[in-house]
């Protein structure tokens, strides 16, 4: 169906694939054909299907099913960090969350299906939140309550 030919990193989104082969092999029946001669990563985000590939020579290709976890109801100056489960390695993340309207704001990320995470939501007026999740393999919202910290003080 596709024939790759520069290396990188690329985002499959939302695309649905049927009648290919369902296994990486040299049928010529494979969803993508990588004839760049270096690596590739395939990011697959959404959709439905298996993603098969067939590499050309000197060619190699990672296929990552991945979806996208939307952090939704975040107050305004509200830091959200997404840490590999029970490490201090960040995943992804922000400083400042600022999609959404007043004290109504999100924050999004996309990591690969299965991914073990804890999702650290921080602002100085309300208290700590820290949420174990694993990524599923479909697109998600988590919506938070902060509650507001009675003991901050800001002089």
């Amino acid at each position: 169906a596709y024939e790759l030919d520069t290396t990188g990193t690329f985002i499959w989104e939302n695309n649905s694939v049927s009648g290919y082969a369902t296994v990486d092999g040299s049928t010529g029946n494979e969803v993508f054909y990588n004839n760049s001669g270096g690596a590739v990563t395939l990011n697959k985000v959404g959709g439905s299907g298996t993603v098969s590939v067939r590499n050309g020579t000197g060619a190699s290709t990672t296929v990552n099913v991945t979806s996208t976890t939307t952090v939704t109801g975040l107050k305004d100056n509200t830091e959200v960090r997404v840490l590999l489960a029970g490490t201090s390695t960040e995943l992804a993340g922000i400083e400042n969350a600022t999609d959404g309207t007043t004290d109504d704001r999100s924050f999004a990320f996309t990591l690969a299906v299965g991914t073990n995470v804890t999702i650290v939501v921080h602002n100085l007026q309300y208290i700590y939140i820290a949420i174990n999740y694993t990524i599923p393999a479909t697109n998600s919202s988590i919506p938070v309550q902060q509650q507001f910290d009675r003991n901050y003080s800001n002089p």
